[in-house]
């Protein structure tokens, strides 16, 4: 229940409040990884990226199938333009995200990265399909299709975002 608060403050963007909390379930032995989870996504919202790593580790080696800890890495390491670690976290993360759009936009942007817009576009399509509503995932299908050279696909996605988001 406590961390559920810490959750709250989180969601509200009261990120020392709810990394307070979150501490407070620590000490007392409550949840370990889903508080460290939560700690470093605080410090990530604040671009803290490197107090943020600390408290993902400490989820992932308290719970090895914490799969959102993996992605926010995996992002970390992208915001870093290190590729090599997003994709090693990516891989290592991809047996408990399946069903996680953040987790298949993340491998869209790996790939894109790497110059594969095809294999991109599966991805973000993938994230879409998972989430309709997850902008973020639209822009990479959109520059992907018109990488490809496939405008009009790209137009037809791009009115489908705008539907599904009015």
């Amino acid at each position: 229940m406590l961390l559920k608060s810490a959750f709250n403050l989180y969601l509200k963007g009261e990120y020392q409040q709810a990394r307070i909390v979150a501490g407070y379930c620590l000490k007392n032995g409550m949840n370990r990884s889903d508080a460290y989870l939560l700690i470093g996504k605080c410090y990530y919202a604040e671009r803290e990226n490197n107090m943020a790593k600390v408290f993902l580790q400490k989820s992932i080696e308290a719970n090895r199938g914490n799969g959102e800890a993996y992605v926010i890495m995996a992002a970390i390491a992208f915001d870093e333009k290190n590729i090599l670690r997003a994709h090693y976290y990516l891989n290592k993360g991809k047996p408990y995200n399946y069903g996680n759009p953040l987790f298949y936009h993340y491998y869209g942007v790996l790939y894109y990265s790497l110059g594969s817009p095809s294999k991109a576009s599966v991805h973000f399509a993938q994230a879409i399909n998972l989430n309709p509503r997850f902008g973020a995932s639209y822009g990479g299908l959109i520059r992907c299709l018109e990488d490809m050279d496939k405008k009009e696909l790209a137009a037809n996605v791009k009115r489908d975002y705008e539907r599904v988001n009015k």
